[in-house]
């Protein structure tokens, strides 16, 4: 780019932490209007790999916005499309009236038309510059944005949206995650326009967007991710006051090859036979255990137990703020608590959880435990005893049902528990109903219970966890060690 006289990013360790953060270089020409010579930011990961992706997003969207500002330093029709930005930006904080706005926007549109009618010449009959039919619609279309946005300071353009939705997202999102949602949403920018108005977004130039973005050749599980990020991003608008649009279900369902059927299915539930058997197999580790019993009395998401602090457990309740869904406080189930006390007391370090380490591509500390029991239920699928689609996550789908179907529970507190919305979870939704009371969520919960030899196992773990935790090893989840001539 223009103005570079080096490298345009660079990634490099924050010193006092493990993180990684990504240093763009300011342009010099922008160097005074930024008062510095480069911005920035933490990557909040670790990870080479994930910090180098998540680095290009960030280094890509400043790229975007210096080359737009470069522009306008010798383009006339970009430099007002800036000056009316800046007019919202003021009206927006309060600094001038509409009034002061109109007269500014007006000063800057007659001394545009004087730059171009120098550089272009002018028309004798119209008195207008000479400008080719882009060069029109395009000034025509600065100049009704500039109204729009003058008469309405609080609408966003689709580039701040964006912006704005990624940062709120950044909180309960993994970092790969987060880079597939950026990604999907660059290229809804790139197809819109970064000045773009979200109210203009329609349901006809969004079939439109639909139908070219399915042209690429991809598989059923990227197809179903893109459009997954892209009905977030336009439910959160909506929800936000933004758009009165939403995302058309059809379209995401009706996109999806023949085969999205069979590759949608969800996870089955575990049969208690299968529970029992994981609880009582000597060579599954006891931290799996533990965090399988966790989940079966809670139904929670894994990610969200194993990131549990020692600080935010009380002998009765706990408080969940890893998860995708709302921050909440939950009661622990009395058969559970034994194995609580029992993870606290003997914590390692601030971790309930003890000897995971973030890994994977979002970067959880349930990697390794995950990963483990994926192949120990795929040594019984491989057996034919066991279904294809039952995986470490049904155990959240194992509580819902033995909640709503084998015991007929509550259907509002077992949401509460698990953090999902009343009518349809959503990330992007912010507008959650009002939390239940900890005490009443708890007189439910005691009702929910499973057969007596699970519970009796659940209670014999806690015992014998201390013991067993103290002889257990760290797990591993770096790279994958050499081929000696012993594996050949």
């Amino acid at each position: 780019m223009k103005g570079y006289t080096k490298t345009p990013y660079k990634v490099e360790p924050v010193r006092g932490t493990r993180n990684l953060r990504v240093r763009v270089y300011v342009p010099t020409e922008l160097q005074a209007k930024y008062g510095k010579k480069e911005i920035r930011e933490s990557l909040k990961t670790p990870d080479k790999s994930a910090a180098n992706r998540l680095a290009a997003v960030i280094a890509g969207r400043w790229w975007q916005r210096f080359a737009e500002e470069l522009g306008e330093l010798s383009d006339p029709i970009a430099k007002l499309q800036g000056e009316a930005e800046q007019l919202r930006v003021a009206l927006r904080s309060e600094a001038i009236d509409l009034e002061t706005a109109d007269v500014f926007f007006d000063a800057a549109l007659e001394s545009t038309l004087e730059t171009l009618v120098r550089g272009r010449g002018r028309d004798e009959d119209t008195g207008y510059p000479l400008l080719n039919d882009a060069e029109e619609s395009r000034l025509e279309r600065v100049v009704e944005s500039a109204h729009s946005a003058i008469s309405n300071p609080l609408h966003r353009t689709l580039g701040e949206a964006i912006a704005e939705h990624l940062t709120e997202t950044s909180k309960v999102l993994g970092v790969g995650t987060q880079l597939d949602r950026a990604t999907e949403l660059r290229k809804l920018e790139a197809h819109y326009g970064t000045s773009f108005d979200v109210e203009r977004l329609t349901e006809k130039g969004l079939r439109r967007y639909v139908a070219e973005a399915m042209r690429d050749k991809a598989k059923t599980k990227t197809i179903q991710r893109r459009f997954s990020n892209l009905r977030v991003f336009l439910d959160w608008l909506k929800y936000s006051g933004y758009i009165d649009t939403r995302f058309p279900e059809d379209l995401r369902h009706a996109a999806l090859s023949p085969r999205a059927a069979n590759d949608s299915e969800s996870s089955e539930p575990w049969p208690e036979g299968l529970i029992l058997e994981f609880l009582q197999d000597p060579k599954v580790r006891p931290t799996m255990k533990a965090l399988a019993v966790m989940r079966l009395y809670s139904g929670c998401r894994p990610e969200a137990l194993a990131s549990l602090e020692t600080d935010r457990v009380e002998s009765d309740r706990i408080r969940i703020i890893g998860d995708k869904n709302h921050p909440r406080t939950i009661p622990i189930h009395p058969t559970a608590q034994p194995l609580y006390a029992a993870l606290k007391a003997n914590a390692r370090d601030s971790w309930l959880i003890p000897g995971q380490r973030p890994a994977g591509k979002n970067q959880t500390r349930e990697f390794a435990i995950g990963r483990d029991v994926g192949r120990w239920l795929k040594k019984r699928k491989d057996a034919g005893t066991l279904k294809a689609n039952c995986t470490w996550y049904g155990l959240r789908h194992t509580f819902v049902t033995r909640w709503r179907n084998d015991l007929d529970l509550r259907l509002e507190v077992m949401q509460e528990l698990i953090g999902q919305k009343a009518d349809r979870p959503s990330i992007a939704d912010k507008h959650y109903r009002a939390s239940f009371a900890v005490e009443k969520l708890a007189v439910e919960l005691e009702k929910f219970h499973w057969p007596e030899a699970i519970e009796k196992t659940c209670l014999e773990l806690a015992k014998d966890l201390p013991r067993m935790i103290a002889g257990e090893k760290p797990r591993k989840t770096g790279k994958r060690r050499a081929l000696s001539h012993k594996d050949i």
